[in-house]
């Protein structure tokens, strides 16, 4: 078994709630958004019409590897990403209470400034799946000492630190080129990913280079202060409050709960870097589980294990 790791703050108070009848992307509503600074547009992904109620679920018990999920969703604007982003939220729900206002389309034409709904748009998922996904490959390619991808991520500058999320296959165009662009740069071609790479600075201020001389080349190191300052900048964004409540025995007890489903996520991922869970991709259907209470020889779930040997077996023979 792995080795037992203490964990004196219960982190299972937090419920989220989704749509009983799931959501869908509205393309024709023209919202003001109350909750997230910054103009969204079209499309927004809404709970459905008939909605009636919505369902609790509890992620840290039910789904601890959630936040793996959400980096493994497609960034993009075709059918098949729009898909996926609807089905995750049809189980998990929306990662944020996004409050939106109805200017007339969902109300039978008629604006009524006092109705709001909950919805998200496409930009803002995007967003977030596009951060979860770079910081997660950044946290995976630590671990496995791959220093070759994480020469691609970041750069040394005289007086700072750059690094940048993107790609790989992009960030190799990037970095061969040194054409510096954002979101909505257009000077690149044939790009892999739906948004470009993005170059953004280690330290705020520069002239730090006393220090990026002393951890010169060192891109384990610099991959570790990159994924802290993400996870501590979404944590920022998207808070978990530390709160004194009386447990299921009526005693008081110290909980950690998330502001909503992004910050659930983001805390689950501190949880894998700082060792308190562990996580392990299934040899078979390569998706991750939480093996922190499973045999340090996990390889397979259940049915990818049988579907292993089957496959094994068929091979032998032939």
């Amino acid at each position: 078994m792995y080795d037992e790791v203490e964990m004196p703050v219960d982190y299972t108070n937090f419920t989220w709630r989704y749509a009983d009848k799931g959501y869908y992307w509205d393309n024709k509503i023209k919202v003001d958004d109350l909750f997230h600074e910054g103009n969204y547009s079209s499309p927004f992904l809404i709970p459905k019409p008939e909605t009636t109620s919505y369902i609790a679920t509890i992620p840290f018990k039910g789904s601890p590897e959630l936040f793996t999920l959400f980096a493994e969703l497609p960034v993009g604007d075709d059918d098949e990403s729009l898909k996926a982003i609807v089905n995750f939220t049809n189980q998990y729900g929306l990662i944020t209470a996004g409050l939106l206002m109805d200017t007339g389309h969902i109300n039978d034409g008629i604006s009524n400034y006092l109705n709001t709904f909950q919805g998200l748009s496409l930009d803002f998922y995007l967003t977030q799946i596009w951060q979860m996904k770079n910081t997660f490959r950044i946290w995976n390619w630590i671990q496995e000492k791959n220093s070759s991808m994480l020469s691609k991520v970041i750069t040394w500058t005289n007086d700072n630190i750059n690094y940048s999320f993107g790609e790989p296959e992009d960030l190799d165009i990037f970095n061969s080129t040194g054409i510096k662009y954002d979101y909505n740069s257009n000077c690149l071609t044939d790009l892999k990913g739906y948004i470009a790479p993005r170059t953004q600075q280690l330290f705020d201020m520069p002239n730090h280079k006393v220090f990026t001389d002393l951890v010169k080349d060192d891109y384990f190191f610099i991959a570790q202060l990159i994924v802290q300052q993400t996870i501590n900048k979404k944590l920022d964004d998207f808070p978990v409050k530390h709160r004194l409540l009386l447990d299921k025995n009526k005693k008081l007890k110290q909980f950690f709960v998330p502001s909503d489903l992004l910050s659930c996520m983001w805390f689950q991922f501190l949880q894998v870097v700082t060792g308190e869970r562990q996580l392990r991709q299934c040899a078979y259907c390569h998706k991750w589980e939480n093996v922190t209470d499973k045999y340090a020889s996990w390889k397979y779930h259940s049915r990818c294990g049988n579907n292993a040997r089957v496959k094994k077996h068929r091979a032998q023979s032939k």
